[in-house]
């Protein structure tokens, strides 16, 4: 957690609780590890998960609760990103719109 230092205390628990809430055990050969490389004021993070693979990750604070909005080794979705109002400088520069079925330049 101390590569967390400065972040909210409930983006940390929220961490935390991906970390210790395994559904199953990682495996042996793979360490689990829950990598973060942005936080936005607005109440978004990127980041990723690996064990013997990963993926990226988008969390965003919604009612007070932070949650997983999207998953995926691909760029995320554009219309989940404009839902969740996901700035810029988390999402980057593209996102996959599945009416053109390509990337697009984010925002729109």
């Amino acid at each position: 957690m101390v590569k967390l230092e400065g972040s909210p205390d409930d983006f940390k628990q929220f961490i935390a609780g991906i970390i210790g809430g395994l559904k199953t055990p990682p495996d042996e050969d793979c360490q689990f590890t829950v990598g973060v490389a942005r936080i936005d004021p607005s109440g978004c993070a990127a980041g990723s998960q690996h064990s013997c693979g990963g993926a990226a990750f988008i969390w965003a604070k919604r009612d007070g609760v932070w949650q997983e909005i999207w998953g995926g080794q691909e760029a995320p979705d554009c219309d989940t990103m404009e839902k969740y109002s996901v700035p810029a400088t988390i999402v980057g520069d593209t996102c996959l719109d599945a009416k053109k079925q390509g990337h697009v330049d984010y925002p729109r």
